[in-house]
């Protein structure tokens, strides 16, 4: 997508990174409830049948809580990599400022641990679908800007950048949708009045 790593580290974070993303427990949910013929299930998932989804446990006073399965720990980083990916798309090289050096580390090593500090998991409940959808949120004023990723338009993070970009208020949202049965890209942005998405190119 964008020139970001040297030689080396593309295939690094190809080769051990994302490699290891059918290992997630809720990307293999995906494949299997989607029926993705593209994509392999990993061979030891196995779904949770207690709430198919999410699992069951009791909290300190014996009530019955219910909590998603984790999320392997690689995932996050393969999520702040696309996250950062996505934000060299929209603001080019401004990712490339030292502000940006611990995302960088992250993605590379897994440290600094941003899971808790800057990368926020959503939710889970929206309709599962065979498409990625990722989205730029622009910063106002000093305020940070972020970078949704939505895995099968359902799996949310959002990667909060601490970097104001632009100046404020300048840049409307932003989305790439992909779609995984056709294996084409949706460029699209928010229009004047914020009420509707509008096609920008398609490939």
């Amino acid at each position: 997508m964008y020139p970001l790593a040297c030689p080396r580290h593309n295939f690094d974070l190809g080769g051990n990174l994302e490699a290891k993303t059918p290992k997630d427990y809720w990307v293999n949910f995906a494949i299997r409830k989607l029926g993705l013929k593209h994509f392999k299930v990993d061979p030891s998932f196995t779904p949770d049948s207690r709430q198919n989804r999410y699992t069951l446990r009791t909290d300190a006073n014996g009530t019955p809580d219910v909590v998603p399965p984790p999320t392997d720990p690689v995932a996050y980083r393969i999520i702040a990599k696309i996250a950062f990916e996505s934000a060299a798309l929209f603001i080019g090289n401004e990712v490339f400022l030292p502000t940006f050096d611990e995302y960088r580390g992250f993605i590379l090593t897994g440290s600094p641990d941003l899971v808790n500090k800057r990368i926020v998991r959503c939710c889970y409940d929206l309709s599962w679908g065979p498409g990625h959808v990722i989205e730029f949120l622009p910063s106002k004023g000093e305020q940070p800007f972020a970078v949704q990723v939505r895995l099968f338009n359902a799996y949310v993070f959002t990667a909060v950048f601490m970097q104001p970009v632009g100046g404020p208020n300048i840049s409307p949202a932003s989305q790439v949708v992909m779609d995984l049965d056709t294996g084409k890209m949706v460029f699209r942005k928010l229009s004047g009045d914020g009420k509707r998405w509008e096609c920008i190119a398609g490939y």
